[in-house]
């Protein structure tokens, strides 16, 4: 049903929850890569919704949201990737291993 959202759960989410088996380097470069496939995506995007001979905008309103959702990706990404740049974000396998082991059972 359209008006009924639906708990979905696309990869990229999933892809995150794994994020700690790369180095922190590695994932900035992952998502230095997403962020640049964002940004392609918006920009054609734009030039979808910009076009003059383009069909009216109720045929539209899937591209809309997916500029919307689009665009808050590349926001929340960009911010992951500042993160790591400056250091705020970043893991070691000494420190994942000691989260392992405050988690196993005595």
């Amino acid at each position: 049903m359209l008006s009924t959202p639906r708990n979905e759960f696309p990869e990229f989410p999933a892809a995150l929850s794994f994020l700690f088996g790369l180095t922190s380097e590695e994932a900035l470069t992952a998502l230095e890569r997403r962020s640049t496939l964002l940004r392609e995506k918006l920009a054609r995007l734009d030039r979808e919704l910009a076009a003059e001979s383009g069909p009216p905008r109720l045929f539209l309103l899937e591209t809309e949201y997916l500029r919307a959702v689009t665009a808050a990706e590349l926001g929340w990404v960009g911010g992951v990737v500042d993160d790591l740049r400056k250091g705020a974000l970043s893991w070691s396998y000494e420190e994942l291993a000691e989260i392992a082991r405050r988690f196993q059972p005595d």
